[in-house]
C-alpha cells in the first residue's frame, strides 16, 4: 500500500499536460504493436501529446532539473 501510495504523489507531483498526454497514449495506444504505436503518436492525431512538446512546463521541466529544484508546473 505504501508503494501505491508514493506513486500516486509522484503522479500528483507531475506536469500535469504530460499526465494528460501519457493517458491518452495509453488509452489510444495500449493494444497496438509497438512500431505502430510511435507510428500513430508522431502522426499528430493525438490532441495533447504535440501540445506539451511546444508547452511552458517543457521548458519548466529541464530548467528546473538543471537548477537543481522542484519544477512549477502551470499547465500550460
Amino acid at each position: 500500500m505504501d508503494n501505491a501510495r508514493e506513486l500516486a504523489q509522484q503522479l500528483v507531483n507531475s506536469a500535469p499536460l504530460a499526465i494528460a498526454a501519457l493517458k491518452e497514449i495509453y488509452r489510444t495506444t495500449s493494444e497496438m504493436p509497438v512500431e505502430e504505436a510511435y507510428r500513430y503518436i508522431r502522426s499528430g492525431v493525438l490532441k495533447h501529446y504535440p501540445s506539451v512538446l511546444h508547452s511552458e512546463d517543457a521548458i519548466e521541466g529541464p530548467l528546473a532539473f538543471a537548477e537543481k529544484r522542484d519544477p512549477v508546473w502551470k499547465g500550460r
